[in-house]
């Protein structure tokens, strides 16, 4: 029977308490993002180096696809890892952005000693590592009893999903651990920074999801504190 942890809550201050432990550098934290209009994206410190979406599961989300990858994609692709444990989104989402935010986590960390455990390995490699690491899924559990959700059963069916959004080798990436195609391509860059690069492609999933409100953005940015 598949692995299966407890869902991690979409809220910061689990995040941060959650990424400290594995080694988050100080000089970065997670961050709400209250809206997509500049004057609310205005809010987020910068420089954002990842961006975790989390959003309904639907057929028609189901059936977002990015666009075709560069030529030199193969190269220049994101740290991306297979997602086998059920309800572990979350994490997965934590691991894809501080893992391929620049200067996101501290020398020596458990991120940095997972990274490279899984040097030279594919996604599915990656996968059985992270399904057998106990000291993550401990990290896991004390950090999904936090925050202010009640707690479900770790068989509940969860029908809410975190994805990764970052930038590598000059294009917005999205990190979805199901996808057996790996991440998805959503077009170049732009000097506007990544908070903003993201916006189309969250506004891809928020228009597919026929007016449904549970959606929520959080930002991997600089930290102020």
């Amino acid at each position: 029977m598949p692995k299966r942890w407890l869902p991690l809550e979409a809220n910061p201050e689990v995040m941060n308490a959650f990424a400290r432990h594995l080694g988050l550098s100080d000089d970065f934290a997670f961050h709400d993002i209250y809206g997509f209009d500049d004057e609310l994206l205005d809010f987020v410190p910068q420089p954002c180096v990842a961006v975790l979406l989390l959003f309904p599961i639907t057929p028609a989300t189901e059936a977002i696809e990015g666009e075709p990858k560069p030529e030199t994609s193969s190269s220049g692709e994101p740290w991306f890892a297979r997602q086998t444990v059920g309800n572990a989104c979350g994490t997965m989402g934590v691991l894809h952005a501080a893992l391929n935010g620049a200067g996101a986590t501290k020398p020596g960390s458990y991120f940095e000693q997972l990274r490279a455990r899984c040097e030279g390995l594919d996604a599915d490699a990656r996968a059985k590592i992270i399904e057998s690491d106990d000291a993550l899924e401990t990290a896991h559990v004390g950090a999904s009893v936090e925050g202010q959700s009640e707690v479900p059963r770790e068989d509940a069916e969860v029908d809410l999903h975190f994805v990764a959004l970052v930038e590598a080798n000059g294009g917005i990436w999205e990190l979805d651990g199901r996808k057996p195609t790996g991440p998805a391509y959503h077009g170049p860059s732009s000097d506007k920074g990544l908070l903003r690069d993201c916006v189309p492609v969250i506004k891809k999933f928020m228009n597919a999801a026929n007016g449904s409100i549970h959606f929520n953005a959080i930002a991997l940015a600089a930290n102020l504190g």
